[in-house]
């Protein structure tokens, strides 16, 4: 069986999706029941990163310069790019080369444009829209990050269920338990933060819902604690924030300090150092924060939509994302009752272990064995 990988996140795909792409691929090709092939689309034909098995294709144009004929006269085509041979070919992204012959199972992190277009931007909506579109014309097969996400393409296109397939993401094992002393120095030196503090980790948006922890605080009854927001910058809504954030006097006490890049220690300090990983989203596909935080010996409160549910399965404190009441109290408990806090910390540190790549790419290549089956 000779599967084709879309490798190109790899070396271009944005933060998350090159990391979990990385981690997946990696432990994907470790596997020798199948012969694998890397295609990479990558304009200087050298950009480090590679997974480095025997069978690796480039292309030395960039997807952008492709994609228009891609879209317009589904060429070129994959087969051309990487011969015939291959009996499957996976993409972890939405846009790949168009197939003539060969089978394409493409991944879905979530469907937040069409499950809650009122919390999303609308320079964000469009290019998802298009990209899910592109994906439903070319591919055969789709590859859903989590069963709640499943169950939004069901219930919100017309994708046959036969057609989708479920396999969930590991935690990447650079978050772990860090000495907390060490982590607390750290953040002090490198952010300034003296005081106790809840984070939040994910873009600073609309749909993230980040403004309910704001007032969450404003609320409590806390005094002496602070929050950090950490993530991308999605405007008008970060200036609205700021706004707000001095509207109730909070401006010494409300860090946002931008994306956290992928290498070092840095986000595992500040997860580590918190008292507890706050994460009142609207919607989320596969929510990989969590993870990380519980990863990090950090207590976790979430909203209880489906997939925090899913991910978390018991091992998080869920709320309404709403309820701006229920928020401070829970914020209140963590910083009143250690032992509490601590039970948290226990349960999720048990439960992320279940969350592993290796046994998301055992799970992937079963699908991928199924699919290749039902084509005989």
């Amino acid at each position: 069986m000779r599967i084709g990988l879309d490798a190109t996140p790899l070396l271009h795909g944005e933060r998350a999706v090159r990391r979990n792409s990385r981690n997946l691929l990696q432990h994907l090709t470790a596997m020798d029941a199948v012969d694998w092939r890397a295609l990479y689309f990558d304009r200087k034909g050298d950009t480090e990163g590679r997974l480095g098995i025997d069978d690796e294709v480039l292309c030395r144009y960039p997807m952008k310069v492709l994609m228009p004929a891609w879209k317009s006269i589904a060429c070129p085509s994959l087969e051309w790019l990487t011969g015939d041979d291959m009996d499957l070919f996976y993409a972890p992204d939405l846009y790949f080369p168009p197939a003539k012959r060969t089978p394409i199972l493409t991944t879905v992190r979530g469907l937040a444009y069409l499950a809650v277009p009122e919390h999303c931007s609308i320079k964000n909506v469009q290019p998802l829209e298009k990209a899910f579109a592109y994906a439903r014309q070319h591919a055969d097969y789709f590859l859903a990050v989590s069963e709640s996400t499943k169950q939004d393409m069901l219930a919100l296109t017309d994708i046959p269920e036969e057609k989708i397939f479920v396999s969930s993401h590991g935690v990447d094992p650079v978050f772990r338990r860090v000495d907390v002393f060490n982590a607390r120095a750290f953040v002090l030196e490198n952010f300034a933060v003296e005081r106790p503090y809840f984070l939040f980790v994910g873009a600073i948006s609309t749909h993230k819902n980040v403004q309910l922890l704001v007032d969450a605080l404003h609320k409590s009854t806390l005094d002496t604690v602070d929050l950090v927001l950490t993530g991308p910058y999605e405007e008008p809504f970060t200036t609205q924030l700021r706004e707000h954030i001095a509207s109730l006097g909070l401006s010494e006490r409300v860090h946002l300090i931008g994306a956290i890049g992928q290498g070092g220690d840095t986000l595992v300090n500040l997860y580590a150092a918190a008292e507890a990983f706050l994460f009142p989203t609207f919607y989320e596909g596969w929510c990989a924060p969590p993870l990380e935080a519980m990863a990090c010996g950090t207590a976790v409160i979430s909203t209880q939509i489906p997939s925090v549910k899913e991910v978390t399965d018991g091992a998080a404190m869920l709320l309404p994302v709403d309820d701006v009441n229920a928020w401070a109290v829970h914020m209140e408990k963590v910083m009143e009752d250690k032992q509490w806090q601590a039970s948290w910390v226990e349960k999720g540190f048990m439960h992320v272990k279940q969350h592993t790549w290796e046994k998301s790419a055992q799970k992937l290549l079963r699908v991928m064995q199924t699919i290749v089956g039902s084509h005989g």
